[in-house]
């Protein structure tokens, strides 16, 4: 862990920044996907379309990385106990559950992160290459599609654990 007390409160800095800004980017999403879409004045369906799905991958996107800046806040909070003699508590620091479930949150936020901008790439791809496929296609199947490559994702590596 960290002892320079300078680079231990840039991780401090960089860790309030970041949950306060996915924090304040998930209200903003929250209102505009379930308040302001009363109140829509655009009409045209495609527009709604791109839009609400637009919001839906932000807000989900800000939730995943929200959770890396818990692990973050996690990491920075055990600097502070281990500053300077990490190394007589490296082995014991590396087997605790604390460890393992900040290591599953810092993996899980990184893959789903990445699984969501491949989904928004897919999405805008699809809005550029068909247009007018999204006139056609419902919100309902955007998030099941979503959530099933998803599943599918974490169970092939529930897989390949196994081998």
């Amino acid at each position: 862990m960290i002892a320079n007390t300078f680079l231990r409160s840039l991780f401090w800095i960089m860790d309030f920044l970041a949950l306060t800004g996915h924090l304040a980017t998930n209200f903003i999403k929250v209102k505009e996907m379930f308040f302001d879409g009363k109140n829509n004045s655009t009409t045209n369906p495609d527009i709604k379309l791109v839009k609400r799905a637009n919001n839906f991958f932000i807000f989900n996107l800000t939730v995943f990385d929200f959770l890396m800046g818990v692990y973050l806040l996690g990491i920075v909070g055990k600097g502070v106990n281990y500053s300077g003699s990490y190394c007589f508590v490296d082995e014991d620091w590396r087997s605790s559950y604390g460890c393992l479930i900040l290591g599953t949150v810092a993996v899980l936020s990184s893959e789903a992160s990445a699984f969501i901008m491949a989904s928004m790439s897919n999405f805008r791809l699809v809005s550029i290459y068909k247009p007018f496929l999204t006139r056609t296609m419902k919100f309902k199947w955007i998030v099941l599609v979503g959530a099933f490559c998803w599943s599918f994702h974490y169970f092939s590596h529930f897989l390949h654990g196994f081998h």
